[in-house]
């Protein structure tokens, strides 16, 4: 399993074998991604960064999503 994060807007994208999750930082689940296909996320580096950790912090406003 890897993770990616988008650069300009932030949301984080789990690949899985040849699926492509992202994060609803609402919902705090894993949903199906029809937008982006592993092969575009793993050779964009320029618009998708490898995350090697993540959590997620709760705030009374939503959840922040925190990488490293």
């Amino acid at each position: 399993m890897k993770f990616y994060k988008a650069k300009p807007i932030g949301i984080l994208y789990q690949i899985d074998g040849d699926d492509v999750y992202y994060l609803d930082d609402k919902a705090m689940e894993w949903r199906i991604c029809y937008a982006h296909l592993k092969h575009e996320i793993e050779n964009h580096p320029e618009y998708f960064i490898p995350v090697n950790e993540w959590k997620v912090i709760p705030t009374k406003n939503g959840n922040i999503i925190e990488v490293k």
